[in-house]
This record gives structure tokens, sequence and C-alpha cells, in this order.
């Protein structure tokens, strides 16, 4: 997943830490057109999904009010990793790329 080893996830297990990728690449690296990062980012995600941006794209700051206003408007909310899992918690050196999705239409990592 990502670059993720087996040596990175027995490490992390070790130090009874989990590994959080993405599932969602806003692909905004290197692109200058941030219509193109927010549609990307915004139509790729789904319910329990792990967005990945970087600060340095060059379109990114421009593009991240629509990101933002994007899940909302298609009845998503933004959350921080701990509430993306809530009580479920995240089991150390097992990589997670989406949130579990209690519906059962999100990602089981």
């Amino acid at each position: 997943m990502h670059g993720v080893t087996a040596q990175v996830a027995t490490a992390a297990r070790a130090l009874n830490l989990s590994v959080i990728g993405w599932n969602v690449d806003a692909s905004d690296a290197g692109d200058s057109d941030p219509e193109a990062v927010a549609r990307r980012a915004v139509d790729r995600a789904r319910p329990g999904s792990i967005i990945l941006m970087h600060e340095g794209g060059p379109a990114t700051i421009t593009a991240l009010p629509a990101i933002l206003r994007g899940p909302a408007a298609h009845g998503y909310a933004l959350v921080t990793v701990p509430e993306l899992f809530g009580s479920r918690g995240l089991e150390p050196g097992r990589v997670y790329d989406a949130g579990i999705v209690d519906s059962g239409q999100g990602s089981e990592p």
C-alpha cells in the first residue's frame, strides 16, 4: 500500500503504532490547475476516504476551499483520523488507507 513495506508495518507494531495512508490522491504535487485538483479530490472521495494532498503543490492552497466544500455537498463530513475510526480504534502495525464505514460500503483495510 503506497510504499508501506512489511518492515515498516512490523516496526509500527513494535512501537504500538498504526500506519495511516490514503485511498484518494488529489494528484496536486505537480498540477497548477486548482479546479482539476479539486475535481479529482472530490470526485474520487467516498465514505471513509482519506485524501492525500501536498502543502507545496502549486495549486493546492487555491484548490483547498473547493475541496473542503465538496464533500459536504455530497453529504460527507470532514473528520480527523481518530474521529474516522472512532471507538473501533486502530490496530498496531496495521496499514489503513480508508476508514471502515458502518454501512459496509467503505474500504476494509
